[in-house]
């Protein structure tokens, strides 16, 4: 599999507030710094009973890309203090915690600046939920559908083994969440060999309205004219073939849940 790790930097310019969420930045804003502190901090969470999923976990299947936020999945309270020790021995301040929407799940983010920009651990006990579509994901299933695999920086040659949730629940959270990355995201992972009837027998078992939002989101963008562009300028350079090899699949998984 392609590692797409790209060259040793990438740097952007900014005065005031960062297009990277918003935040204040002075001078030049490299990337691959906060990345490097993230699988730093994550190479010493590996061992740790987790389960790495959101942007971090699609880099184990597709060409990494870079993400602001390192989402885990933890079942108890025990690994979360384990974890927060670890983070707040590198810098890292809680910032943030609390009972999700819909309930069912409890989260703590942990938060650094690295060079005038924000990294992030998002601990997410018990269940993932998402206040937009309702959707909710509870850790035990998380757990079961995962296993220990490589995951890749984009821009730093660094790898490691770290359990990882699979292709198919991933493919399910990023379709149902549906904001623009994530529908990206969905699009690169339709590429793979993926267990098509069980995600279609996972999202028919949904309450109906928790479904058709992401499947109208999903259909709308990747139909959109600057879709392609915005795919390359997060993953690189996609080969024709992977491109419509994706879009074929998942275009065609919408039309079969009607």
């Amino acid at each position: 599999m392609s590692t797409g790790i790209l060259g040793p930097k990438i740097r952007v310019g900014c005065r005031g507030r960062s297009k990277d969420r918003g935040e204040s930045c002075g001078g030049v804003v490299t990337f691959e710094r906060r990345e490097r502190l993230i699988f730093e901090v994550l190479d010493k969470l590996r061992r740790l009973e987790l389960v790495l999923v959101g942007g971090h976990a699609l880099n184990a299947y597709v060409p990494p890309r870079f993400s602001v936020d390192c989402d885990l999945v933890l079942r108890g309270e025990k690994t979360a203090l384990q974890i927060g020790k670890i983070l707040k021995e590198r810098e890292f301040k809680k910032v943030r915690e609390g009972k999700t929407t819909p309930p069912g799940g409890k989260f703590v983010v942990y938060t650094r600046r690295v060079y005038g920009m924000r990294a992030n651990f998002d601990l997410l006990l018990e269940a993932i939920t998402d206040r937009l579509s309702g959707a909710s994901f509870e850790a035990k299933w998380i757990f079961e559908r995962s296993k220990v695999r490589r995951v890749w920086a984009r821009a730093s040659p660094i790898s490691f083994d770290i359990r990882t949730v699979d292709p198919e629940p991933l493919f399910i959270m990023k379709f149902l969440t549906a904001r623009k990355q994530d529908i990206r995201d969905a699009f690169m992972l339709a590429q793979l060999d993926l267990n098509w009837g069980y995600i279609k027998s996972y999202l028919l078992g949904l309450p109906r309205e928790v479904v058709v939002g992401g499947t109208k989101r999903c259909r709308d963008l990747v139909d959109s004219n600057e879709f392609k562009d915005a795919l390359r300028g997060v993953f690189g350079k996609v080969e024709e073939g992977a491109f419509e090899r994706s879009k074929r699949r998942l275009m065609g998984f919408i039309e079969n849940l009607r």
